[in-house]
């Protein structure tokens, strides 16, 4: 996995900041999460929009089947709340 640029690399603390990053910014941006699958694939020349803050799960409803969990949250932590 490349070193993470600090001068290119975006981390908002939530939807609303994603939204005006993504709105506002002029290079392409490379979303991640925990960063755990950085190295599959080509490199690619964007910025990194860092959603690692944005994890946790927001809602769960067992009767419905029902999960909604923000970009960053661990598969770990979804198979615990299960």
């Amino acid at each position: 996995m490349a070193p993470v640029d600090a001068l290119r690399s975006l981390r908002p603390r939530d939807g609303g900041e994603v939204e005006a990053i993504v709105r506002g910014h002029s290079r392409p941006l490379e979303p991640c999460g925990r960063g755990s699958k950085r190295a599959i694939g080509r490199p690619v020349d964007a910025d990194l929009l860092d959603l690692s803050a944005l994890a946790g799960i927001i809602e769960y409803v067992p009767e419905e089947l029902v999960l909604t969990a923000r970009a960053a949250t661990p598969l770990e932590s979804v198979e615990q709340t299960l």
